[in-house]
């Protein structure tokens, strides 16, 4: 199988990513952990490694890497340039912790606060409505004269005898 430097290896299959970055985006400062998470999320590292297509892939003569050997060197680029990456993803990753330490501090205060708050007061009842007929000393009398059927205009005696 042919030879590829570490540096082959980052090149060709880190796509772009330079090593602080990479580093950057795991809250672990082992290499061999970040590799080994990175390799296990990729679907496409099966065994043996895909290129672009299938035809790069297989083509005659192209070494055919299997996961661990990409896995090896990966984290042995990653070792070689350990003092580029090491100071800037640890920066990085105390930044996160702060900012995750501020952020639980934030809602620890904002959980007191809303348990030391006053709890509302339930509302009153309603008073209930009664359906009972209205006691004699509740009927108020009014100043209407009631209306006699007899003494009403004759239309207004019909329409009101037919109701």
């Amino acid at each position: 199988m042919p030879f590829m430097e570490p540096i082959d290896f980052w090149n060709t299959y880190m796509q772009g990513i330079r090593p602080a970055e990479f580093m950057s985006a795991f809250d672990e400062a082992d290499p061999t952990m970040c590799v080994t998470e990175y390799v296990r999320q990729r679907p496409s590292f099966y065994g043996i490694v895909r290129r672009w297509n299938w035809r790069e892939t297989f083509v005659a003569g192209e070494p055919q890497f299997t996961r661990e050997s990409v896995r090896a060197g990966l984290i042995t680029h990653l070792e070689e340039t350990r003092p580029e990456w090491e100071s800037v993803s640890a920066e990085i990753r105390q930044r996160r912790q702060e900012e995750r330490r501020r952020r639980i501090e934030e809602a620890t205060r904002a959980r007191e606060a809303v348990a030391a708050a006053p709890a509302p007061l339930p509302p009153a009842p309603e008073p209930e409505a009664t359906t009972a007929e209205p006691s004699p000393q509740e009927v108020v009398a009014t100043d209407a004269p009631a209306q006699d059927f007899e003494d009403a205009p004759p239309s207004e005696a019909a329409s009101s005898a037919a109701d």
